[in-house]
């Protein structure tokens, strides 16, 4: 899985990379505290866990080694906090999404905040 955030940049028009992450690097399955992340300098966390299995392969960026791994349990999560993006607008967010066809509640929601208490789908 990897994750990217684009924004145009205030007074100007080419795109500019704010976050990429190819949700970091290790063997097997760990909790979201134990993964070494590429980012070292934002905040990882939530009750998914990283794995090695079911790598991110077949799109432009993927980053072919771990995902994270969003069991069908209600409320599991994945959180990335500290993006400062108030320097920018027109915000683009991409990422890899595998969905197993053998679960039908296997929905997912992406929410933003800008404070980490108030979510918007």
């Amino acid at each position: 899985m990897l994750f990217i955030l684009l924004g145009a940049s205030l007074g100007g028009w080419g795109q500019t990379t704010i976050f990429s992450e190819n949700i970091g690097t290790g063997t097997g399955t760990q909790t979201i505290a134990a993964t070494t992340f590429q980012n070292a300098s934002l905040t990882f966390g939530g009750t998914a866990d990283t794995r090695t299995t079911t790598p991110s392969s077949g799109y432009t960026g993927a980053s072919g080694g771990k995902n994270v791994f969003i069991a069908g349990t209600v409320g599991t999560d994945f959180i990335i906090s500290g993006i400062n993006t108030s320097s920018y607008t027109s915000l683009t967010l991409s990422f890899g999404h595998h969905k197993s066809t053998t679960t039908g509640s296997n929905e997912l929601v992406v929410e933003v905040s800008p404070d980490g208490s108030s979510w918007t789908s």
